[in-house]
């Protein structure tokens, strides 16, 4: 008596089932994912903002140490010495923020406002500023959330 053991062939590759348990795990992941990177990409640009906000005052600062007046450090002035008018500097990059020189207070040249606007609008915080006695404002969202 012959006994015929015969071995059964394995099946090679995914079944279908396993490929749609992967498909939406993916999907879940990048439904989490996605959004808390374009929120931290966001703050990065914010924080590029903020770094220049601060820079073109220290700039002010020394100005009015220099001629004990804000009146003259003109937008021009201001911002052909550091570049500061586009966020990022680098005019090969996607300019995320337009920095301006508000206001100097020409009545006794003791005040100005420092003003950052997102180019896209897309942020949630809006424009960024900076006054001569260092109070930061946004124009929606709070100070403590969008200044860190």
């Amino acid at each position: 008596m012959k006994i015929h053991i015969t071995k059964r062939r394995q099946a090679k590759g995914f079944t279908l089932i396993e490929m749609m348990i992967v498909v939406a795990i993916v999907g879940i992941l990048a439904a989490i994912a996605y959004p808390s990177y374009v929120d931290q990409v966001r703050r990065g640009k914010r924080a590029d903002a903020q770094t220049a906000i601060l820079e073109v005052s220290q700039f002010l600062q020394r100005y009015y140490i220099a001629k004990s007046t804000f009146t003259g450090a003109d937008a021009d002035a201001v911002f052909s010495a550091g570049g500061w008018d586009r966020i990022p500097r680098d005019t090969g990059r996607t300019q995320t923020y337009t920095v301006s020189l508000e206001e100097i207070d020409t009545s006794n040249g003791r005040s100005y406002k420092i003003r950052a606007e997102p180019a896209d609008g897309n942020d949630p915080c809006g424009d960024l500023t900076l006054t001569d006695k260092g109070q930061k404002g946004v124009s929606s969202g709070t100070v403590a959330d969008c200044w860190k």
